[in-house]
Order: structure tokens, then C-alpha cells, then sequence
């Protein structure tokens, strides 16, 4: 993210999700507060880590969104 390559991005997140979405959940609010920013949706990421934990199942609507916050923190910078 850090090298604002979106579809790199966007195609890895799309990979660990089908692989292993609760690992992906697991890094995923890390990388926005580490080596991004702290994305408006991070509770949501956050909320989601937990639910899948417990057995929710994600609806393609929440993997788009996921992929969407993805996106949007490719366009920015550490500040």
C-alpha cells in the first residue's frame, strides 16, 4: 500500500481473503495504522475481524467493501 500500486494491492487482498479471510482480517487493520492511516472504516474492519472469528460469514458485499478500503488506502500517505 505504502507504493500505491492498486491493482497490486487489490489483487493480494482479493487472494488472502479467498485463502484465508480471517488472517487477512487479522493484518489488515495493522497495515492501515502502521504503514497507511487510520482509515474512517477501521472499526468496521475491526467489528468484521471479530464476528468472522465467531463464525460470521461475509457477504460479497462485505468483501467489496473490504476491497474498497483497500483501494482507498492506496491513495494515501502516512500523515
Amino acid at each position: 500500500m505504502r507504493r500505491k500500486n492498486h491493482e497490486v494491492c487489490i489483487a493480494t487482498a482479493h487472494q488472502m481473503i479467498s485463502q484465508n479471510l480471517a488472517k487477512f482480517l487479522r493484518r489488515l487493520p495493522i497495515i492501515l495504522m502502521e504503514d497507511v492511516w487510520p482509515h474512517p472504516e477501521l472499526d468496521y474492519v475491526v467489528w468484521l475481524m471479530a464476528a468472522v472469528t465467531k463464525g460470521w460469514h461475509v457477504s460479497k458485499k462485505d468483501v467489496d467493501h473490504l476491497l474498497q478500503i483497500v483501494w482507498e488506502a492506496c491513495d494515501q500517505s502516512k500523515g
